[in-house]
C-alpha cells in the first residue's frame, strides 16, 4: 500500500528537514534511515537498513537452531 502525504520543507540549521508523521513512520527516535534519490525522477526513498533487520533475523534463527540442536529436537 501506497501512501502520499504533503509535507513543509523547514530550516534545521544548516540544512533542510521533512517531519514525518509518527503514526505513519514505523521508526524510533535516534534511529539512521538511508535516502535513494532517483537522479532522473528526483524521487526520494526513506528506508530502513534492511542489512541490520536481515542480521537480527539471522541471529534469532542461530539462537532457536542452537536451542533445538542442544535437546536433540
Amino acid at each position: 500500500m501506497e501512501l502520499e502525504i504533503e509535507r513543509k520543507i523547514s530550516k534545521v540549521g544548516n540544512s533542510l528537514g521533512i517531519t514525518l508523521p509518527a503514526e505513519i513512520a514505523e521508526l524510533e527516535l535516534g534511529e539512521t534511515v538511508y535516502l535513494t534519490v532517483n537522479s532522473i525522477s528526483k524521487e526520494i526513498t526513506i528506508r530502513k537498513n534492511p542489512q541490520k533487520e536481515e542480521s537480527f533475523k539471522e541471529m534469532v534463527r542461530d539462537i532457536v537452531e542452537s536451542y533445538l540442536r542442544e535437546r536433540n529436537l
